[in-house]
């Protein structure tokens, strides 16, 4: 007597959903060449090749799939399986993205932030031609020229990719350097004080005793604190504009002066 077979287990299987209500692109996966498939409704029945792991160019309907009979076994009970057409998605909101700006019109520095670590999405630099993955759980994507980067959420196999938005991503531009002019140096009281001061600064500005290596905010009109050498000062960069070039402005130490020889004057008194 022939043994019977369970049915396939559903839950083993992967279904990529078609792209259209007329499309014929839907694909069952994870089957083998034991099994057999039906498109209307168990009338006639379809064998898998031998080796296919897929079904493809399935249309939207019901398939019914079971594993077929042999010369020992029964064909076992079918089970059904849903293609349909794939859920459509809202596009990102534009609004939601943060822009960082290149550093000069042909550098590949700017970035993009503001991505959904939960979401999937895909970007394109090439007006949509092809896209590229932003990866997992990332946050942002970086490494742009300045241009159009079209961005959207990534389809899979149960929704469409949404429509995209365009981020635009511009270059920053160059600012002048503070005017000297406009400064007061305030020289320190000796070699060993740090009392020195630059006034007629303001908050767009920093500063730098190092040559350079670190910078530190403006946060008000003056600049206290200092020891006698050079300090660096420039506009610092902002979204829209780099840091612009510095000037120098030094900052002496006040000599001593030796008192007056009394034994040099000559008083006539009253």
């Amino acid at each position: 007597a022939k043994a019977d077979q369970t049915a396939p287990d559903e839950d083993t299987l992967t279904v990529i959903h078609t792209n259209s209500d007329s499309s014929n692109d839907g694909v069952i996966s994870s089957v083998n060449d034991t099994m057999e498939y039906s498109l209307d409704g168990g009338t006639t029945w379809l064998p898998i090749a031998e080796n296919l792991t897929a079904i493809d160019s399935l249309p939207i309907g019901d398939v019914k799939l079971r594993y077929k009979g042999t010369d020992v076994k029964n064909a076992s009970a079918a089970i059904t399986v849903t293609v349909h057409e794939k859920e459509t998605q809202d596009a990102p909101l534009v609004t939601s993205f943060t822009v960082d700006k290149t550093t000069g019109e042909d550098i590949a520095d700017g970035s993009i932030s503001g991505f959904d670590s939960t979401k999937k999405y895909e970007y394109s630099i090439d007006d949509g031609v092809t896209w590229i993955d932003v990866a997992d759980g990332s946050e942002s994507i970086t490494g742009f020229k300045p241009g159009n980067i079209k961005i959207r959420y990534k389809g899979d196999n149960n929704k469409k990719p949404s429509d995209a938005v365009t981020v635009v991503l511009g270059y920053k531009t160059g600012q002048d350097t503070p005017d000297a002019d406009k400064i007061t140096i305030t020289n320190t009281s000796g070699v060993n004080e740090n009392n020195g001061v630059i006034s007629g600064v303001d908050s767009t500005m920093e500063y730098s005793t190092d040559n350079g290596v670190t910078w530190n905010e403006v946060t008000g009109t003056t600049i206290t604190g200092l020891s006698a050498g050079t300090v660096k000062l420039r506009y610092k960069e902002t979204s829209d504009k780099n840091a612009s070039d510095s000037i120098e402005l030094t900052i002496i130490a006040k000599a001593d002066q030796t008192a007056p020889d009394e034994d040099t004057l000559t008083v006539i008194h009253t």
